[in-house]
């Protein structure tokens, strides 16, 4: 198997996971693990990924905004490449647009852009395990 299938695989396995409720990501992680410890590890560390920010309405956004420091959150997308940045600030209001790129701009260890990514992952996994925020990349909510 090529090294581009098995990245397709993982990520359409993390795709699949994404569109699971809290009980049935715990439930097929810990199958997992008795199958594939390594495995199961890699999807839990892959499994919330700061680009589907892009991906939520922008009711959750306003939501996640008032849960996340602008600062912290400017320090986090600094660690992101410059395409998935750009896609979550397109779905900021323009106040806080500016506000977040003005922070990307000041320059600052990378420990406290991976302390403040650590931070805002913490609240974004929680805030989806507690469906507030659903990962929706056709757009179709129900």
């Amino acid at each position: 198997m090529s090294k581009n299938s098995k990245e397709s695989g993982f990520e359409a396995i993390l795709e699949a996971i994404s569109l699971m409720n809290k009980e049935e990501k715990e439930t097929l992680i810990t199958n997992i693990t008795k199958m594939d410890f390594d495995l199961a590890d890699k999807l839990r560390a892959s499994m919330y990924r700061l680009k589907d920010l892009q991906f939520i309405t922008p009711q959750m956004m306003s939501e996640f905004l008032r849960e996340v420091k602008t600062e912290s959150l400017a320090k986090a997308l600094k660690l992101e490449e410059e395409e998935v940045r750009d896609g979550i600030l397109a779905k900021l209001p323009k106040s806080i647009r500016e506000d977040i790129l003005f922070f990307i701009q000041k320059k600052l260890p990378k420990s406290q852009a991976l302390e403040a990514h650590q931070e805002v992952m913490l609240i974004y996994s929680k805030m989806i395990d507690d469906e507030r925020l659903i990962i929706s990349r056709d757009d179709k909510l129900v």
